[in-house]
């Protein structure tokens, strides 16, 4: 099939769920790319495959050998590597006074030198095959508080951005672009226990919770993973080859509106809707 990575070989980490699900099968569906996807579960690795045809290797994003296997099963299968979408996260959360130094090591190790590394030995296989594309997925977290016991995600998220564009200067040279995405509220299965502490507070079901949520947006709705497919695509595609350094708020306007959306629900009466 076309597409606009039409042969085109790319890793997409955290595929197993969420925001690298959907981004592995728009690729594999709609983009023509030979995709090999990876996370920590293999179950739903292989349904992906299954399903799409894309390849699957297990691993451990925070393990440099794990992310050597990765990138070297993409240059196995197809000859080279030509983008990667780091996409896996690890989100806990934990009021400032009763967050340990282990949980702020576990999310920077995920969040934040995991896609440092991830880069570092990708850069060398799409420098062999004349460049290529490098996408981060963060969070609008990075920009405020937008939920208390945050520190450590949005500090985590908020170096992902700076790392881009550090990134993107140092690799330009060797004709890799490095950009990122930033997720606003998505309906995630990372996700959905925050939103269903919110439901049980306010004795509201998470469909209602996430419904007044989104209704808050300017897009009037949460966001979905499907949503990412096509922004992820368009970064790592030569339509996007003069854009490197930019970070991409996918938020459905969150970012414009009002960073403290999470409070909305909090303090939202449920019997008023």
């Amino acid at each position: 099939m076309s597409g606009r990575l039409h042969g085109r070989s790319v890793v997409v980490t955290g595929a197993g769920s969420g925001i690298g699900n959907a981004i592995a099968r728009h690729l594999a569906v709609n983009e023509g790319a030979n995709v090999v996807v990876t996370g920590r579960r293999a179950e739903p690795l292989e349904q992906l495959a299954d399903e799409v045809g894309c390849v699957v290797c297990t691993g451990d994003m925070t393990s440099r050998d794990d992310v050597r296997k990765v990138l070297g099963t993409a240059v196995d299968e197809f000859g080279g590597l030509d983008a990667l979408i780091s996409n896996h996260g690890l989100l806990t959360l934990a009021d400032f006074q009763n967050t340990d130094e282990q949980i702020w090591r576990d999310m920077l190790d995920t969040n934040t030198i995991a896609p440092f590394v991830l880069t570092q030995e990708a850069a060398p296989l799409m420098e062999q095959g004349g460049g290529g594309a490098v996408v981060f997925v963060a969070s609008v977290a990075a920009y405020f508080a937008y939920a208390p016991d945050n520190a450590a995600y949005s500090s985590s998220k908020g170096a992902v951005i700076t790392l881009t564009r550090s990134l993107a200067v140092e690799l330009g040279s060797a004709n890799i672009r490095v950009n990122c995405i930033c997720p606003g509220l998505v309906r995630t299965p990372m996700v959905d226990p925050i939103f269903q502490q919110v439901a049980d507070a306010q004795g509201i079901s998470l469909d209602e919770a996430y419904a007044i949520c989104g209704a808050e947006l300017p897009t009037g709705r949460m966001g979905l993973p499907e949503d990412f497919g096509a922004p992820a695509a368009f970064l790592a595609s030569d339509e996007s080859r003069w854009i490197t350094g930019a970070v991409l708020n996918v938020d459905g306007g969150t970012t414009a509106l009002n960073p403290g959306i999470m409070s909305v629900v909090a303090q939202m009466n449920p019997t008023e809707q």
